[in-house]
């Protein structure tokens, strides 16, 4: 059976799920918090988002939601474009980094040989961290995996062992056993005080433990 990091993801059709998505994989890429640059309908000056890496170099994001070649130059226009209105708005930014949904392609990669600050990361790319990282997969494609959270496993941390004073009972416990083997999901026990009940819990406990945390 295919596990997600073998798996190709659906690209996003709406721009700020690709824009959360981006910013989500920056923040586990580089290990840091990812700050949104303005909001819609600002001047953004190139750039949705921005970070201060962990050796202190300003690094700015774009993210760009194009997925079909044939958009690919006018893509590399864009980039341009938002490449020059960062370097004006942020003099000081050591990388611009452009996410695109769009697959691979030697045409953009030629952006980041003829200007070494530019890092493209493409859907691939993308995709990879998205598919190592189960909250990231649990947070944008839900209906896809189906994560259950993991059962939970009763200790004995808190519960004491029976004393060993501990004798008869033994139609109280029949009874117990009986309501389980009848899918029972809570049984009462009911008395005064000092009968023994919290001893024929503890019992019942160290009894059933093993198979309860291996369901």
């Amino acid at each position: 059976m295919p596990t997600p990091s073998s798996m190709r993801l659906p690209k996003c059709k709406i721009w700020d799920d690709f824009e959360n998505i981006c910013r989500d994989v920056l923040n586990e890429k580089h290990k840091v918090d990812i700050a949104k640059y303005g909001r819609h309908g600002q001047k953004q000056h190139g750039i949705d988002a921005f970070f201060y890496d962990i050796d202190g170099s300003f690094i700015v994001s774009q993210s760009k939601n194009y997925y079909e070649p044939k958009t690919v130059n006018n893509l590399i226009a864009i980039i341009k474009k938002d490449i020059s209105d960062a370097d004006q708005r942020f003099p000081d930014m050591k990388n611009i980094i452009i996410m695109t949904s769009m697959d691979r392609d030697t045409k953009l990669q030629d952006v980041t040989l003829i200007d070494k600050r530019v890092i493209i990361l493409f859907w691939d790319d993308i995709e990879d961290i998205v598919c190592n990282n189960n909250d990231l997969l649990k947070k944008y494609y839900p209906s896809i995996f189906n994560f259950k959270d993991p059962p939970t496993v009763i200790t004995n941390t808190l519960v004491p062992n029976p004393s060993v004073n501990f004798i008869g009972r033994g139609d109280i416990i029949k009874k117990i056993y009986e309501s389980l083997d009848k899918n029972t999901k809570l049984v009462l026990l009911n008395g005064i005080g000092g009968i023994g009940k919290s001893q024929i819990c503890a019992y019942m406990y160290h009894e059933l433990r093993d198979s309860i945390n291996a369901k």
